[in-house]
């Protein structure tokens, strides 16, 4: 029998790579792999328990800390070509993050300002949030997961690995396999999809997820390479527990290697969370 597609759960995204929250998970691993505890749930049980967990309001009023932003512009032989910085106070209650700094000065009013509007535009995109108000209900806390998952709800099967160690508390490990029987409409996507090895960690108290880790396993052509191809993408992310139910990504890593008609996209991100604080009340609008 099909087991359940597996329906991801709410992860947050650092800025500019939002898109990430579709692919974030993996590791390429033995075709084997080791064999499942006998006293674990199922598999099945695991991911409603995570959805469950997904829905809950975010805490009010939560933490805000740092995000640091680091992108590298790379050479075909791996070497930095170029470095951008930003730093963003950020929060766990549902708040947009505001921008600080950009390489290393205190932005100015004007980057603020065209930030704040990305990302009320990144939210009337994946979250379907036209108001921009901020509400403190189960909704708020839905990510570009949540609202945006059709395109590959059905194209993943969960496979309970065992139970792993996080950061001192255990998880569930999931291997997410691609089901290559199922097409998507998008080829490229298709392809995509059928070449990513995807993993989760999920934390097996709170289940929230501890953990991710991704890779292209193999360069995906675009309309057979005359419009350019997905050479590689590694990704890993590890998220913090703060308190119950209460989450926020902590450090991700992630590697592109893209040629997309013309132009070349080969670069490294990396965003590190830190001086996590308990966040001042606040009923100002997003």
């Amino acid at each position: 029998m099909k087991q359940t597609p597996w329906n991801p759960p709410s992860i947050p995204s650092p800025p500019g790579i939002l898109v990430l929250g579709l692919l974030l998970s993996c590791l390429c691993l033995d075709a084997e792999g080791p064999a499942r505890p006998d006293n674990l749930p199922e598999v099945d049980t695991i991911i409603q328990r995570v959805r469950t967990a997904s829905q809950q309001p975010p805490s009010d009023p939560g933490h805000r800390f740092l995000r640091r932003v680091l992108v590298r512009d790379l050479k075909a032989g791996g070497e930095v070509q170029k470095e951008r910085s930003k730093t963003y106070r950020a929060f766990t209650d549902g708040r947009s993050q505001i921008l600080l700094t950009v390489d290393g000065r205190q932005a100015t009013d004007e980057e603020v300002a065209r930030e704040a509007q990305k990302n009320r535009r990144r939210k009337r995109r994946f979250l379907n949030d036209e108001s921009g108000d901020h509400q403190r209900s189960s909704q708020s806390k839905e990510s570009l997961m949540d609202r945006n998952v059709g395109l590959f709800h059905d194209k993943f099967l969960p496979q309970l690995v065992g139970l792993d160690e996080v950061k001192g508390r255990s998880a569930y490990r999931i291997r997410l396999i691609p089901d290559r029987e199922h097409r998507l409409e998008s080829g490229t996507m298709d392809r995509l999809f059928n070449h990513l090895s995807l993993q989760v960690w999920i934390d097996s108290e709170d289940y929230q997820v501890a953990k991710l880790e991704a890779e292209l396993t193999q360069s995906v052509p675009i309309l057979g390479g005359l419009a350019g191809a997905f050479r590689g993408m590694r990704v890993s992310v590890t998220q913090r527990r703060l308190g119950p139910n209460e989450w926020a990504d902590e450090l991700l890593n992630a590697f592109f290697d893209a040629r997309l008609l013309w132009k070349a996209f080969h670069f490294g991100v990396t965003s590190q969370s830190e001086d996590f604080r308990p966040a001042e009340r606040s009923p100002a609008a997003d």
